[in-house]
């Protein structure tokens, strides 16, 4: 009975609709626990621990982390303690503990390194990736996604595909080549749109419509901006809601209208609270103290710089640090 229930959690997992699936895989473990089914029970706290993680419930996608790998472990489970440790990987990331992450990824690829498993290597040199591109390592992230898309490519692996796909583009964004930027995202769009993959589909609008902004095209950004919102909200996905208010915000502020862009980052500053995610606080601090210099408060502009200059010192992003503390210097 409990795989039904797991196949049909599974089912609304793919399809966005959370609050179902989570009730689904509690059904799962449940049941597993009152058969005490072991394995059942490392896999159901998984799946609950992914969907509280996009959730934005860090802790608790923690503790059910961790009680997976106590089973895992005692197990003798291998390919289930690397999914674990990857998975710990992306909750220290959202965190800003980017050497906490590192090191659960790498002890992830070492596992599947050794398992021989292409699809877990791939996955942790994509996590690895996005790991040395917020440090500003570009050349480092790209060799890295380079490697998963390879491997991904060869197993025919679309969702995987997609994934690389998307963080080459950011890539490309960084390095300010906006054409081949937009089209490994529309690459990456083309697949998620085709798997009916929501989680997907909302990165890659969000994603184009940050290289639509960089082009001068508002209207454009704005309308991906808005498509990715509006599927976040109904996964009630509050990472992804948070840096699309972020980039709304910026986008009002780049037409003058100062309001309208506060507003906007200050719903995304809340969201970033909540989870706790320094990175995120970090880049709407900036923004809201370029519209604090636009205002002429200038006091105010170099408090809400020099907070999001610390944050992303203090995870290690020193190429955005630079460019804030450019901004402090500039203020005289």
């Amino acid at each position: 009975m409990s795989s039904a229930y797991a196949t049909l959690g599974l089912f609304e997992l793919n399809r966005g609709n959370l609050t179902r699936a989570r009730r689904l895989f509690r059904r799962v473990l449940k049941i597993e626990t009152r058969i005490g089914r072991k394995e059942g029970i490392a896999s159901a706290y998984g799946y609950l621990a992914y969907i509280a993680r996009i959730r934005g419930e860090l802790d608790g996608a923690e503790r059910h982390l961790k009680r997976a790998i106590a089973i895992e472990e005692e197990l003798g489970r291998a390919e289930g303690m690397a999914a674990s440790y990857g998975n710990l990987g992306v909750i220290e990331q959202t965190r800003g503990n980017l050497e906490a992450a590192e090191a659960y990824h790498k002890k992830s690829l070492a596992i599947e390194e050794k398992l021989g498993r292409p699809e877990g290597m791939a996955n942790q040199y994509g996590n690895l990736g996005l790991i040395e591109r917020t440090r500003g390592n570009l050349e480092a992230a790209e060799e890295y996604h380079k490697k998963s898309l390879a491997i991904n490519e060869k197993l025919g692996r679309p969702e995987g595909m997609a994934s690389d796909y998307g963080n080459l583009g950011l890539i490309e964004w960084a390095r300010g080549n906006l054409e081949a930027a937009e089209a490994y995202l529309k690459k990456s769009l083309a697949i998620e749109e085709k798997l009916g993959r929501p989680e997907g589909m909302a990165n890659q609008y969000g994603n184009l419509g940050v290289i639509e902004r960089a082009s001068g095209n508002l209207e454009a950004a704005e309308a991906y901006h808005k498509k990715s919102l509006a599927i976040n909200e109904k996964l009630g996905r509050q990472e992804g809601m948070a840096s699309v208010y972020g980039n709304l915000g910026v986008i009002e502020r780049t037409r003058g209208n100062l309001e309208a862009a506060e507003a906007y980052l200050k719903k995304s500053l809340a969201i970033e609270e909540k989870l706790g995610r320094p990175e995120g606080m970090a880049s709407v601090y900036g923004n809201l103290g370029l519209i604090e210099q636009t205002r002429g408060n200038l006091a105010e502009a170099r408090r809400l710089f020099t907070l999001s200059c610390e944050l992303f010192r203090t995870i290690g992003a020193q190429d955005r640090r630079q460019l804030v503390q450019s901004w402090i210097d500039r203020l005289g």
